[in-house]
């Protein structure tokens, strides 16, 4: 089945500020939605919340769950959604319903049926950009239009049916009960199809209240004021299930032990559900998800594996109300996220679809004698307010280097002069170029300013390779269109040679492969890479452009037919897949197996020098951040090695220097074909033909390191050749094409406005 979308429509409203920080940090837990109730006299203005959340946060949809045609005009509403939508593009969806317990706090009445769908249908025409006969002397149009979709929230058979005919998407609201959801999507696909509309087309959505209270008692008492608040406005819900209202008419019960406004909305909700304590078990049940996080996967599980049609978005309605601020650990919103979605998702995804393509069932397996390690996640897709201790330092750390003057990488703290030259190659790097135009072409102007540095930014040296949000910068892969990103993958295609690129994608698709054993969505995808454009593309002028996210980064510094292709950072853990769609992918063979073969082509006298200790780093040397460390030359010298020796140790470099396109490859090659008797290789690690190990190939041209590493995904703490990290540098101050960059700026007056290449 489909893997829906999660989530919630509780935040921290004391302040516009704190709802914006509230649903940032939703984003980074790996929620997808942020829905928001529209009550005017219950919080702040819905709109002004949403504005400021949008302009804090990259990925997470932003809703209303519900807004209302009483409380506002629809053509009020469709120009604040539409507002919302230019702050954030594409992630912003309208939620409409006839209005519940805000049009009741203002003395109103909920709209009619056919109220709601006339409104519905205005506000289309409106977003939409057409004229709309208002009464008006003229036709009504909104000037600033945008396609923001409209989902109707409905209960009853009228509003489903009605809402299937006319809406983008619907939001069932009939608690938890198969027969009710069952019910309800005949209901909205009889109305599609009554409309002459294709069901199918229509998007389902779920409102679920979770009771998350793991107090057995406690959550069965509060289940049934649930169940009282469903009866309240829609008895005839109680229908399908066989439940029966034995109680007193809920209008007299509620003013006689004081409930207000209703029963689900009480500010004490046991309290409530003690005035309806009447109720069977079964109410409860058939209203909402209640217990501890392993009770709420199951029954949740059980719901929608056992709907008619997949969910597009899931929201799990917190109750009780968190706390303001809630709890970072222990709240609804973390502990639903950490707890909750990753079995949810992953149980989902077997057999089903996670990224839009269809997943093994059951899930794929960790790699042979491992599991999946257990810890709290740290979001890949949006900055964490508060980060771990250790993920703190790292990013103070790596504040501190990039602020350092960049010098590169030297093997004595000082730059050897000379060694790199600005020069005709005879390849072109038109299609290159191209590529890039075309890519920012394709760009809003809110994604341009995201995507787009000047050519000198610090943005270059901010990548990083471990998986967190951190530094990150660029727009998501994930966050563009299909065809916005077939054009930034076209970038990457035409700079890489055919192995590169299929090396790069076999990263990316590796991590997705995570996701799939794992669940985290917040953490690992394919998409979660970002692409930035430095500088402007141009034929004879300086440019470039970087992928970085985790476990691929990828430099690439354009000057006329000149191309440098450093820092280039390549990595994956597990190494394989096995089972899924991509089985059969394998990344770093060649590097693993060539290195492991020259290390035992050594004599032992050879070996001796090579080895620098026997236990591997806890990462290679030069990982992000290390662009001006200093590195002495160690190990054993190209000269020092016999003919066959050489020529294997070429092989390991031709492995690396292969990853760029030809033409660009090759120009690369003779450069540190110059440097070959001033080429060293060096080990760690153990040498057997199934051991662990680390290497590193090193001249003034050319720095490449391998190594094993420890799980992060998986539980071995110990290296393993299920994860392994890459990188290769360009030392003596050219990664990122700095010196040539240099060069050209010593060459070429960038300050007058008629200076010319």
């Amino acid at each position: 089945m489909a893997l829906p979308r999660f989530g919630l429509n509780r935040f921290d409203a004391r302040s516009v500020d704190a709802f914006a920080a509230d649903v940032r940090r939703a984003e980074t837990l790996g929620w997808d939605a942020a829905f928001q109730p529209d009550s005017q006299l219950r919080r702040r203005d819905t709109y002004v919340l949403m504005a400021a959340a949008a302009r804090v946060t990259e990925r997470i949809l932003l809703a209303t769950l519900l807004s209302n045609p009483v409380n506002r005009h629809p053509t009020v509403t469709a120009s604040s959604i539409a507002t919302i939508d230019e702050l954030a593009p594409g992630r912003t969806l309208l939620g409409w319903g006839v209005g519940d317990t805000a049009v009741r706090l203002a003395g109103l009445k909920p709209a009619r049926v056919s109220e709601l769908e006339a409104s519905t249908r205005l506000m289309r025409a409106l977003l939409d950009g057409r004229a709309v006969d208002v009464g008006a002397r003229e036709p009504a149009r909104l000037p600033h239009h945008r396609p923001v979709p409209i989902w109707i929230a409905a209960g009853g058979p009228r509003t489903l049916r009605m809402a299937g005919g006319v809406a983008d998407g619907v939001f069932i609201r009939v608690g938890t009960h198969q027969a009710n959801i069952t019910r309800s999507i005949e209901e909205i696909r009889a109305g599609a199809a009554a409309a002459g509309r294709d069901p199918s087309r229509v998007g389902l959505g779920a409102v679920f209240h979770t009771v998350l209270v793991e107090e057995p008692t406690r959550a069965l008492t509060i289940g049934k004021s649930m169940a009282a608040g469903y009866y309240e406005y829609s008895p005839m819900l109680f229908g399908p299930p066989r439940l029966s209202w034995s109680g007193p008419d809920p209008e007299k019960l509620k003013r006689e032990r004081n409930v207000f406004p209703d029963f689900h909305h009480a500010p004490d909700l046991e309290a409530s559900g003690k005035v309806v304590d009447f109720l069977p078990d079964a109410a409860a049940d058939a209203f909402c998800l209640r217990g501890g996080p392993a009770e709420i996967v199951t029954q949740l599980l059980a719901v929608l594996q056992s709907a008619p049609a997949a969910f597009d978005y899931v929201c799990l309605h917190p109750i009780p109300n968190p706390t303001a601020p809630d709890d970072p650990e222990r709240g609804f919103m973390a502990r639903v996220a950490r707890e909750v979605l990753p079995p949810v998702r992953a149980a989902l995804g077997a057999g089903g679809r996670i990224g839009g393509r269809a997943m093994p069932s059951p899930p794929p397996s960790p790699p042979p004698g491992l599991k999946v390690r257990q810890r709290t996640p740290v979001s890949a897709r949006a900055r964490q307010q508060e980060l771990p201790p250790q993920l703190q330092k790292y990013v103070e750390t790596g504040e501190a280097l990039v602020a350092e003057p960049f010098k590169g990488i030297t093997a004595g703290g000082r730059v050897a002069p000379g060694l790199f030259k600005i020069q005709k190659t005879g390849a072109s790097t038109r299609q290159i170029t191209d590529a890039a135009r075309a890519f920012v072409d394709s760009l809003s102007e809110p994604q341009r300013e995201r995507a787009l540095f000047p050519l000198e930014s610090d943005a270059w040296r901010r990548w990083s390779n471990i998986h967190p949000y951190l530094m990150r910068h660029g727009l998501s892969l994930d966050e563009m269109s299909p065809a916005q990103r077939d054009r930034a993958l076209a970038l990457v295609r035409e700079s890489l040679s055919t192995q590169g690129f299929k090396t790069a994608r076999d990263v990316m698709r590796l991590n997705e492969l995570v996701l799939a054993i794992t669940g985290s969505q917040a953490e690992y995808g394919e998409w979660l890479y970002w692409l930035s454009v430095m500088g402007i593309p141009s034929h004879d002028g300086p440019w470039g452009w970087q992928i970085d996210g985790h476990h691929l980064i990828v430099n690439c510094f354009v000057l006329g037919d000149q191309v440098v292709m450093t820092p280039m950072f390549m990595g994956s853990e597990p190494v394989a897949a096995t089972e899924g769609p991509y089985a059969g992918t394998r990344v770093f063979q060649a590097e693993e197996r060539q290195g492991l073969a020259l290390m035992r082509a050594l004599t032992p006298e050879q070996r001796h020098r090579a080895i620098l200790a026997p236990e591997l780093p806890t990462e290679v040397f030069t990982a992000a951040f290390r662009d001006n460390v200093e590195m002495q030359y160690q190990g054993i010298v190209s000269g020092d090695l016999t003919t066959t020796q050489q020529r294997m140790l070429l092989d390991v470099l031709e492995t690396y220097i292969g990853r760029i396109r030809p033409g660009h490859s090759e120009a690369r090659r003779n450069e540190v074909k110059r440097h070959l008797n001033h080429t060293y290789f060096a080990w760690m690690g153990g040498t057997d033909e199934d051991g662990v190990f680390y290497y590193r190939i090193h001249s003034p041209v050319i720095l490449i390191e391998f190594d094993h590493q420890r799980g992060i995904a998986f539980d071995n703490d110990a290296p393993s050749r299920h994860h392994i990290h890459t990188v290769v540098r360009t030392p003596n101050g050219n990664d990122y094409g700095r010196d040539l960059l240099r060069q050209h700026h010593a060459r070429f007056d960038h300050t007058r406005a008629d200076h010319s290449h």
